[in-house]
């Protein structure tokens, strides 16, 4: 079986140092470029379903998530799953 090397950047955040994903891995087993925008996307529609009307937060929110999928990935540098990143 031939292993695909997988790109993870280490980054310095406010605060501490956290991992960059530049790949997520799919409900399929695909694994495909990790977009943060996804993130903003479900965030902003799930504020709109109650109200929200500052898309600016959603953004800041996507950022945290990301940040803080980071922090849990710096010690395995394994490709999150959707269902990670949805925790």
């Amino acid at each position: 079986m031939v292993r695909k090397n997988h790109t993870i950047y280490i980054v310095v955040f406010r605060g501490g140092i956290g991992v960059e994903f530049t790949e997520i891995r799919k409900r399929d087993g695909r694994i495909v470029p990790f977009e943060k925008d996804k993130i903003t996307q479900a965030i902003w529609k799930a504020a709109q379903a109650v109200g929200g009307s500052n898309y600016h937060i959603a953004e800041l929110l996507a950022d945290k998530v990301v940040e803080i999928a980071g922090y849990q990935y710096l010690d395995d540098y394994e490709i999150p799953t959707v269902e990670e990143i949805q925790d």
